[in-house]
C-alpha cells in the first residue's frame, strides 16, 4: 500500500485503499482467502553492519508512538478491508 493509505516499516507501494475496495468486489464471493497488512512492530538490530545497511534501504528506526499510531491505522485498514470482504459473501 501507498503512505498515504497505511505507514509500514517494509517496502511501500502504490496502492490505494480503493484498488483492493475494487478488487474485492470484482472478485465477488469468490475469495477464499486473503493476506491483509501485517503487525508493524520496532526491530533494532544487533549488529552495527545490519544497521548500517537498513539505513541504506531507508529504513529508519520508529518512536514507540509511531509504532503505536501505524499500528491503530493498520488495524483500522485490516478491519475495513475485513468486512468488505464479508460483504462480498451475503
Amino acid at each position: 500500500f501507498s503512505q498515504d493509505v497505511v505507514q509500514t516499516n517494509w517496502d511501500q507501494g502504490s496502492f490505494a485503499e480503493q484498488h483492493l475496495l475494487d478488487l474485492i468486489q470484482a472478485c465477488s464471493g469468490h475469495l477464499v482467502g486473503a493476506d491483509i497488512t501485517g503487525d508493524v512492530s520496532a526491530y533494532r538490530y544487533k549488529s552495527i553492519l545490519k544497521r548500517m545497511l537498513s539505513a541504506g534501504d531507508g529504513q529508519s528506526e520508529p518512536s514507540e508512538e509511531d509504532v503505536q499510531h501505524w499500528q491503530v491505522e493498520q488495524k483500522r485498514l485490516n478491519q475495513r478491508l475485513i468486512d468488505a470482504i464479508d460483504q462480498q459473501w451475503r
